[in-house]
């Protein structure tokens, strides 16, 4: 713990370094404007398709590939093999729609469950913006903002402040 600590206190080279691959650009938004305020997280490249995502790892050698399972070009499944043939290779983890077109229901739909209160949180989810910033921006306490995701989290069906964020771009929520 000490050397982490150290090393992150140390500047230069503490972050991890993350490449997006995603063909769906709204997708990548949501990734981005969340790990953006992610402490020690940063995006150095985005791909569009898995081939992209193989010659952008190569170029600026990220820690971690967050690679969709389904992209033009190149599947996220095919891309796997030559990223990690790389030398350093990244970590590679693997993006899921979820199966947006087997008979889940609409985003507008989906959002439709939570209240007036949490659908700003589920907004500010979007965005991005940590709990204690949800909280001061609201004027609640973060244990009340801790209530309000999870509650959105049920009624959305969503398993993650990551999945609701997208849930919100993709209903149209964020203006």
């Amino acid at each position: 713990m000490t050397d982490q600590a150290n090393s992150a206190d140390s500047g230069a080279g503490s972050a991890i370094r993350v490449l997006l691959a995603d063909d769906e650009e709204m997708i990548r938004h949501g990734v981005r404007l969340i790990l953006r305020h992610a402490d020690g997280i940063e995006v150095v490249a985005e791909a569009v398709n898995g081939a992209e995502a193989v010659r952008l790892t190569a170029e600026h050698r990220p820690d971690v590939v967050l690679l969709d399972i389904r992209m033009p070009v190149l599947d996220g499944l095919a891309a796997v093999e030559p990223l990690v043939a790389l030398d350093p290779a990244p970590q590679v983890v693997m993006l899921s729609g979820g199966g947006a077109g087997a008979g889940a229901a609409a985003p507008e739909s989906t959002v439709a469950g939570p209240t007036g209160r949490e659908r700003e949180v589920l907004v500010m989810l979007g965005e991005g913006i940590s709990n204690p910033e949800i909280a001061k921006r609201l004027g609640i306490g973060v244990g009340t903002v801790k209530t309000h995701v999870g509650s959105i989290l049920e009624k959305t069906g969503c398993g993650s402040r990551v999945q609701a964020a997208l849930l919100a771009h993709q209903a149209g929520l964020m203006g």
